[in-house]
């Protein structure tokens, strides 16, 4: 017997094989428009349709507020969409997040057939892409010079992460011979062991953008060492480089931003870990003072003890004697018949115990010496630890601290010729003034 299901389960079922495919996912599709709502809310539905098939559509007012035009019955279009299906009415529908008057549709057309073929050959695939860096020392941007996109990313870089090397690669981004210079500089640059290489160009039209939508750009980015993110365009903009590089930015600050860590954070997770780093040792020394207190307090009551058996031994003495005296009184002979063996017993009874007591007496002392020798090579340890990460020890090998006017000099832009300045030693204070400032070397920092 066949199992029945539910309405709603297989309208989910099909909505979710159909928004699972790739290839129905981010397509272009070129046609007329026809049967077009502006509605109220700034959604826009309509129809998009050619001499054999129709197909809806709905486009969110997310989208339909950065589309610089309206569009109309009868407007020949190309949309970028999703496809997938209306539950409530099981209607296939097209989600549309872009839209554009269809004047360059051959090219869409080629851009289309060329990432399709690079998907089937598994360019695109997610586990070729490469990890980033955390902390990139040395960045490399291949841009055009002088461009809004380059002085974008340098703001950002400088802002986020102003302690790494930034190196330039300068590039025609649009235009004959735009691609094969980008594809040069990426294979030049991939060479210099980067941390990470951002290839970022501002927005424009299809044509404008279109040097980064070359095959042999796809391979090369595709056979790169170093980790490549892209920047190109605005957030809506798609190229054929940001479907091989391992990161795509929706611009080229977006792109700046991905490879960099924000150091205001880094420094202050330092701080938290010095903090805690200094918390773990502060108690472990305090832990290791209370062991060693314990130990002393233990060894005292040991010591009260001894002194105690010490006191019990000599009453035990003197009563003994005081029977013997007693014994003697009234058994003059006998006792004298008896006396110097019980003297000799009495003695050796003595003698016994002093010997018990000096042997538990000298194994106490010895455990707790043992511990104590112990706790202080521990503490020893943990004061070298202590005096190994001093700041005072840094200095010791020759570090010196800049001051001006109290002030910590931690850049060289801080100091002008004439400057007075305050050296602190380990030893001591050197007073100077700034007869010359040089800066290191050409390349260029941020």
């Amino acid at each position: 017997m066949i199992k029945s299901i539910k309405v709603h389960v297989l309208a989910n079922y099909l909505k979710g094989k159909l928004e699972n495919d790739q290839y129905l996912q981010n397509i272009i599709v070129q046609g007329e428009i026809s049967n077009f709502t502006n509605h109220k809310s700034g959604h826009w539905y309509f129809s998009i349709k050619d001499e054999q098939a129709r197909l809806s559509c709905v486009m969110f007012s997310t989208y339909t507020n950065k589309t610089n035009f309206v569009p109309k019955d009868g407007d020949k279009v190309l949309i970028r969409c999703n496809v997938s299906l209306f539950g409530a009415s099981g209607q296939l529908q097209l989600y549309v997040n872009a839209i554009k008057l269809d004047g360059i549709g051959d090219l869409y057309i080629k851009f289309e057939r060329l990432k399709k073929k690079l998907a089937d050959e598994g360019l695109f695939s997610e586990e070729h892409k490469k990890t980033l860096k955390k902390y990139p020392k040395n960045i490399c941007v291949i841009t055009g010079n002088k461009t809004a996109a380059l002085k974008d990313v340098l703001t950002t870089i400088k802002k986020r992460w102003p302690i790494c090397n930034v190196y330039l690669s300068y590039v025609l981004v649009q235009g004959d011979g735009a691609s094969k210079q980008i594809n040069e500089a990426l294979k030049n640059c991939d060479k210099l062991n980067f941390d990470v290489i951002l290839l970022v160009r501002g927005g424009g039209s299809i044509e404008d953008l279109w040097a980064f939508n070359d095959e042999q750009l796809a391979y090369t980015i595709y056979n790169m060492q170093t980790p490549i993110i892209t920047g190109v365009g605005h957030e809506t903009d798609f190229t054929i480089v940001d479907y091989v590089a391992d990161v795509r930015g929706a611009t080229p600050t977006a792109a700046a931003t991905l490879a960099t860590p924000d150091i205001h954070e880094v420094k202050a997770n330092i701080l938290s870990y010095k903090n805690r780093i200094k918390s773990i040792i502060i108690k472990y020394y305090h832990n290791q003072s209370l062991l060693l207190d314990y130990q002393r307090q233990k060894l005292s009551k040991v010591n009260n003890l001894i002194q105690k058996e010490r006191q019990q031994l000599m009453v035990l003495k003197q009563d003994l004697l005081l029977k013997v005296n007693e014994l003697l009184s009234l058994n003059n002979t006998l006792i004298i018949t008896n006396k110097q063996k019980i003297m000799h017993a009495i003695s050796l009874y003595v003698f016994s115990h002093n010997q018990n007591i000096t042997k538990y007496q000298e194994l106490i002392i010895n455990d707790i010496n043992f511990n104590l020798t112990q706790i202080k090579l521990k503490l020893g340890h943990n004061i070298q630890l202590l005096d190994a990460y001093s700041p005072l020890k840094i200095m010791q090998r020759g570090y010196n601290l800049a001051y001006k006017d109290d002030v910590l000099i931690k850049d060289i832009s801080q100091l002008n010729k004439g400057d007075n300045l305050l050296l602190k030693t380990f030893s001591g204070n050197i007073y100077s003034k700034v007869e010359k400032v040089e800066k290191n070397g050409n390349k260029t920092n941020v």
